[in-house]
């Protein structure tokens, strides 16, 4: 008999042992200082019940006359004393309890993502979640039942902010109020950020001074697949036969790879255009996107002619650059070729996967005059008139307006330009001007003299180089004299000859 009740004791000391206690070291700690709170509270009712049993006792002895009015006042105060410690452990008792509570409420980021607008501004979304631990609470207020705990659960007046490392706020609006926030819901934010960030700290503050901050990054997406192409400057003035540049910033937000192609649209065809890159001066006519290569910097160069029509000179012209996918590059360069250069309309480009900016150029032509006379200097003699044949040609892009010429003479020279006055002269022309320039009487030598041409090109004033001319000035030789003088010799020459001669004699 006794060896079958040692048996059945041995199979039920399991079920007569303690159960393993299986919550985690910050839920005994919560229990503990519950029940230090619970004790707390006993203690304090207890004594307010010795304290009120004493003033019964105390004010029925008055009523005897067996104890003064001063030991009823004694009493009374005690009891008074232990009824205001009674409910202040009571309060301290709930204080713990919601101070545990806290313990159990817990915001969560459940997204936080960064994507560039077709407005050129870079927004933010944030996802919180109120992920309170019900169960958690529920062990800890057991004597509630889940709807009372899931009410004291819900977030009021959440205050929600964007900021960098430094504290500073860098996304509009400053602030985000979430009215409430229940036990599981989920609230998504939306921000403009005022400074382009990788990762922000995001703030997240109650209205009982309870703060939580996370440091997160950013995930980049991208509102659409395309990417933005931007400038920071969109529209440049050029001189014709030179080079105009546009900086050119093309990104897309998204984490999987494409490859996009770079054309122009809505240049003269007389205007060449080219993508470079700013780092190798490489040509390039495509751009590839990934998680590691979002953002690319490229220089658009367009080389403008020499000649340009007068209605495109001086005249803004808006173009566009397009960023295309394989399919929408073949499908547009098809349709170039039957539109004889005309520019693709807003519909068309709609109707292609295209990401497109718009650019202004406005194209200057250039006023040149040049003035074009005989090299070698003429003779004449003094008060005869000289005659130069002078040339004035437009070398530039642009039509003169009263063409002028004037000369640099000296003091008695007689001039006459003819004719004097060109009035109006088309780009690449040219035109004849005879230039007749008579010396003095009696003045002899070397002399220069300056040609000048000046014209307008539009409100700019357009001036040919100075052109020197020379001429010498010199008086006839007298024949008789020459003569005299050849004969005079020629006699002494023969002279000289028979004296010569009759000395060798001797």
């Amino acid at each position: 008999m006794r060896p079958l009740l040692l048996f059945l004791a041995l199979l039920l000391l399991p079920t007569l042992a303690p159960a393993k206690d299986l919550r985690t070291k910050e839920q005994r700690l919560y229990a503990v200082k519950l029940r230090a709170a619970h004790w707390e509270v006993d203690r304090k009712q207890l004594e307010l019940q010795i304290r009120q049993g004493e003033y019964e006792e105390t004010r029925d002895l008055y009523a005897e006359h067996i104890c003064t009015s001063d030991q009823l006042n004694q009493a009374l105060a005690a009891q008074q004393q232990a009824k205001l410690a009674y409910d202040q452990a009571v309060l301290s008792l709930e204080e713990t309890r919601l101070t545990l509570l806290r313990g159990a409420t817990h915001l969560s980021i459940r997204e936080a993502r960064t994507f560039r607008t077709a407005e050129d501004h870079y927004e933010v979304e944030i996802t919180v979640e109120n992920t309170s631990q019900l169960a958690q609470a529920l062990a800890l207020n057991p004597q509630q039942d889940r709807a009372q705990l899931e009410a004291l659960l819900a977030l009021q007046d959440l205050v929600v902010s964007l900021r960098n490392p430094a504290g500073l706020i860098v996304a509009e609006p400053y602030q985000v109020r979430v009215p409430q926030l229940a036990l599981g819901q989920q609230q998504t934010l939306r921000f403009t950020l005022l400074e382009q960030c990788q990762a922000v700290v995001v703030n997240m503050e109650l209205p009982d001074g309870h703060l939580e901050a996370a440091h997160i990054a950013l995930r980049r997406e991208a509102m659409q697949d395309l990417p933005l192409i931007t400038t920071p400057q969109s529209s440049r003035e050029g001189e014709l036969n030179t080079k105009v540049s546009y900086p050119l910033i093309l990104e897309r937000l998204a984490e999987n790879e494409a490859v996009f192609f770079l054309t122009t649209d809505g240049l003269p065809g007389e205007v060449t255009a080219v993508f470079l890159d700013p780092t190798t001066e490489a040509e390039v006519k495509q751009v590839r996107f990934g998680p590691q290569a979002a953002r690319q910097q490229l220089t658009l160069e367009l080389q403008l002619p020499e000649t340009l029509g007068a209605s495109l000179l001086d005249q803004p012209l808006a173009f566009r650059v397009l960023a295309l996918d394989a399919a929408a590059h073949q499908e547009i360069t098809q349709l170039r070729r039957h539109r004889s250069g005309q520019p693709l309309t807003g519909e068309e480009l709609a109707a292609f996967k295209a990401s497109s900016a718009a650019f202004e150029l406005v194209p200057h032509g250039t006023g040149e005059l040049e003035v074009w006379a005989e090299s070698r200097r003429p003779e004449v003699e003094p008060g005869e008139q000289a005659r130069f044949v002078v040339q004035v040609a437009n070398t530039g892009s642009l039509d003169l307006d009263g063409v002028t010429l004037s000369t640099s003479v000296p003091a008695g020279w007689q001039v006459s330009l003819d004719p004097a006055s060109l009035g109006h002269l088309p780009a690449g022309e040219r035109s004849r001007v005879t230039l007749a320039l008579q010396a003095p009487a009696g003045m002899q030598g070397e002399y220069e003299f300056r040609l000048n041409a000046t014209g307008q090109a539009g409100k700019r004033r357009v001036d040919a180089p100075e052109k020197v001319l020379g001429l010498r000035v010199e008086a006839p030789t007298d024949w008789r004299l020459g003569l005299a003088v050849a004969g005079a010799a020629l006699a002494l020459l023969g002279a000289a000859i028979t004296l010569t001669i009759r000395l060798r004699r001797r």
